[in-house]
């Protein structure tokens, strides 16, 4: 008889992702207790913006360039790079790195997460010279990393992953004077429920709609919708419920 297991548990958002077999879901959903069960959709990489689209430069003027802050990057991994170390040293400011994809690697094996992590911060220390005609510079070059890889060698990985990874970021907040974010990937409704509950956390997501399903959610739906809670935090608490992801084989 095939059995429901915890997979793994989410405090941050008082759910968990659980393997359940596809006819206990029916019966699961009928709990009063429990607000939303989702699949553990797959997620892709996505990004599209550099620091000309966003004229940082006007920021580099006023000597604003990230330093002592840092900037959580949830992706395919950071690998070191030397436009990642402090300028004139060879310490990288890469402060943490975690790995949530399931396995152990913390460097980039894909690409897009080192690439995302350039444009965060990248110093532009590997194209400046008399031999490169330009020289790419990230949006704050001298913040720190916080390097929390949830996608595998492949670019993918799950609502599980990410989420996992965003309460990694909440708990090292103060360690590590996280300001921001970074998701340049696409998330489901049940990876989007997780942003609510980082009200301290400025979120910096690509506002490309990935897909046409119901489940999915734009950027600024998120925004707003999280702006929508914030205001309602003076009313009176609703009781706890929880929220099921699931990543049984028997769902189809």
């Amino acid at each position: 008889m095939q059995r429901a297991y915890t997979v793994n548990k989410y405090g941050l958002i008082n759910g968990g992702l659980y393997s359940v077999p596809a006819n206990r879901l029916e019966h699961l959903s009928r709990n009063p207790n429990i607000s939303y069960i989702s699949q553990d959709r797959p997620l892709a990489s996505l990004l599209n913006n550099t620091a000309p689209a966003v004229n940082a430069n006007i920021a580099w003027s006023q000597g604003w360039d990230g330093t002592g802050i840092g900037v959580a990057v949830i992706d395919s991994g950071v690998s070191n790079d030397k436009d990642f170390q402090v300028s004139g040293k060879s310490t990288s400011r890469i402060s943490y790195s975690q790995a949530f994809y399931g396995g152990s690697k913390t460097y980039d094996e894909y690409g897009h997460g080192t690439h995302v992590a350039g444009i965060v911060a990248g110093s532009g220390a590997n194209s400046t010279g008399s031999q490169y005609i330009y020289t790419f510079k990230g949006i704050a070059p001298n913040a720190n990393l916080i390097n929390l890889r949830a996608l595998d060698q492949n670019g993918s990985g799950t609502d599980g992953t990410v989420i996992s990874a965003i309460q990694e970021a909440i708990q090292l907040k103060s360690m590590y004077n996280i300001r921001v974010i970074n998701l340049s990937l696409s998330l489901s409704l049940s990876a989007a429920r997780s942003l609510r509950a980082t009200n301290s956390i400025p979120f910096a997501k690509p506002s490309r709609r990935p897909g046409k399903r119901e489940s999915w959610l734009s950027s600024r739906q998120e925004i707003q919708d999280a702006i929508a809670r914030r205001a309602q935090t003076a009313t009176p608490p609703l009781p706890p419920r929880a929220t099921i992801l699931t990543s049984s084989p028997w769902v189809q």
